[in-house]
């Protein structure tokens, strides 16, 4: 049964299951991507690794069992999977690429290397919490809660206890990084196509986008094209 199942799936589309990053919108950062991949029949899933408003939730491990618990659920419907992580979440997708056979992993702007802890904190509060101007000049706060300042040692220690898996995945992988990057340096994604061992990897570095790379009208539909033919294997071939 097992293989009658297997041999129908080859003829449907791939789930691809979004892994978040560091910042207040979680999972609402890949509404671009959703927005994208669902009119073309693909399904989304996208777990949610912590809550800012449990201000106790800081157990890396728990952070990483979030991400992997429903896809290894996936995994015993036989079902097609592509990996897709942000930042953060791009090296927790290089932890669950090497332990689970996914199809192929797509990272973006992956967090292997950070510029500063600082700097991550930054880039979460003046974008993610999306202080508006509006045309009257009066100012709106996000709906989105604040992350708490002590939530930075749990991601320091994600990216610590997931960052060398990137040299034990045997899947086609894709990355994108933009030279603009204000929060994770250019060298991280390079880092990371240095240390994969397949022969089917491409690294697209993007010149002057900055960190949020799916929230960037300029170029996030070339790069989600990208994506899509990534998935249809045009780029690399299996």
């Amino acid at each position: 049964m097992n293989w009658l199942l297997k041999l129908f799936n080859q003829d449907t589309k791939p789930l691809l299951y979004c892994v978040h990053g560091f910042g207040v919108r979680r999972s609402h950062e890949y509404d671009t991507l959703r927005a994208y991949f669902e009119p073309l029949g693909y399904t989304i899933e996208a777990p949610l690794l912590f809550d800012q408003t449990q201000l106790d939730d800081i157990d890396a491990k728990q952070w990483i069992a979030r991400a992997e618990e429903p896809l290894k659920e996936l995994f015993k419907t036989n079902s097609r999977i592509i990996l897709i992580g942000f930042s953060m979440g791009g090296v927790i997708a290089s932890e669950l690429a090497r332990r689970y056979p996914v199809e192929r992993l797509v990272l973006i702007a992956p967090g292997f290397e950070y510029i500063t802890v600082k700097a991550v904190i930054e880039t979460v509060g003046d974008k993610a919490r999306q202080i508006l101007r509006l045309p009257d000049n009066t100012i709106t706060q996000s709906d989105y809660p604040e992350l708490p300042d002590h939530f930075t040692n749990t991601f320091r220690d994600v990216v610590a206890k997931c960052k060398e898996s990137i040299a034990q995945v045997h899947c086609p992988v894709l990355i994108f990084h933009g030279t603009a990057d204000q929060t994770i340096p250019v060298r991280s994604s390079d880092y990371a196509y240095d240390q994969i061992p397949h022969k089917r990897k491409r690294l697209f570095i993007l010149k002057n986008v900055p960190h949020r790379i799916l929230d960037e009208k300029d170029i996030n539909q070339d790069v989600l094209k990208i994506m899509h033919e990534f998935f249809l294997a045009s780029i690399i071939q299996d």
